[in-house]
């Protein structure tokens, strides 16, 4: 519908992005070059419950907004050209990045679930995550996050209310705007593909009424 449309529209043009992130994602100075290498911002490339977005972008924090590059030399080029023309600050992650993926290990008692198995991303991206959220255990609230905090000092805390406490103990905290909600780009996100989950459920649905039964 028109709503998608102008969502989908927001997402391409980096709507709510920094100065210097709309300007890599422009091409900079050779857009033939740097858009080729050069697949979405992090949060148009995964997927999040809408009950846990609030808790996976405070622990991403500025990352969420980050340029994911399949190639670290062209991300390199990309903010050196970027500092060259005065254009602004960008965050940029690669795929082939060099990281080992560590399992998982017991859920703390009072978490809800790692972060990292609470979102959806094709298989590049998905390390991505992986790193970036490595350690983090959604709760429900903040109480909750400083109580398992003390318990569990070398994890990180996100509540489903929107605050992080990060693993060196830093805590982020407080009440935005509703423009700030409605400028969430996981919420744009999950807004868009509403529709496609909405249209799997009905297939399975459809599928489940026309099997024969026994």
């Amino acid at each position: 519908d028109s709503k998608r449309e102008i969502l989908c529209q927001l997402e391409r043009e980096g709507e709510g992005l920094g100065e210097g992130t709309q300007a890599i994602l422009r091409g900079l100075n050779r857009p033939d070059f740097f858009q080729a290498g050069i697949l979405g911002t992090l949060a148009s490339l995964m997927d999040v419950p809408t009950e846990d977005i609030p808790a996976v972008e405070a622990a991403l924090g500025a990352a969420s907004r980050s340029v994911v590059f399949k190639d670290i030399n062209v991300a390199e080029a990309a903010l050196q050209t970027l500092k060259a023309g005065a254009q602004g600050r960008a965050a940029v992650v690669t795929v082939d990045w060099p990281y080992e993926e560590r399992a998982l290990g017991a859920l703390p008692a009072g978490g809800l679930a790692w972060a990292s198995t609470l979102v959806k991303a094709s298989e590049p991206v998905r390390k991505v995550v992986a790193r970036l959220l490595e350690g983090v255990v959604v709760v429900e609230n903040l109480e909750t996050a400083f109580r398992l905090k003390q318990e569990h000092p070398t994890l990180a805390f996100a509540a489903r209310t929107g605050e992080f406490l990060a693993l060196d103990g830093v805590a982020y905290g407080g009440g935005g705007s509703e423009g700030e909600v409605s400028a969430s780009a996981l919420l744009r996100r999950s807004q868009i593909a509403a529709p496609k989950r909405e249209i799997g459920t009905l297939g399975q649905e459809e599928t489940r009424l026309a099997a024969p039964r026994n």
